[in-house]
């Protein structure tokens, strides 16, 4: 008798042991979860969102940004001349230092 009330003893402490580390995997499940009021909100946000950027097309892609699809070009700045950058002459660049302006 006594080795059975042992043994339920032994059985009931697993027990209460389980459902302890299964309240808290719950409890860590239901921080995590994600409500559905946000997901749907966060959808509507990104339609608003691509209805109201301009659509591109194939064409615009190959010419979107300062260089027109070259990745080989150094964007210019507004304040150096295009002959400064290297592309033009000694003339140029000669030119370009004596007005201030950089030069590479």
């Amino acid at each position: 008798m006594k080795e059975k009330l042992e043994d339920l003893s032994q059985r009931r402490a697993g027990l209460e042991s389980g459902l302890e580390e299964l309240e808290s995997t719950i409890a860590s499940v239901k921080g995590k979860a994600v409500n559905q009021e946000v997901v749907l909100a966060a959808l509507n946000r990104f339609k608003d969102i691509s209805r109201e950027a301009p659509a591109l097309s194939a064409e615009g892609v190959d010419r979107a940004g300062p260089h027109e699809g070259r990745g080989d070009r150094v964007p210019a700045s507004p304040l150096v001349p295009r002959k400064a950058c290297g592309a033009g002459g000694l003339r140029e660049n000669q030119r370009a230092r004596s007005e201030g302006l950089p030069t590479r």
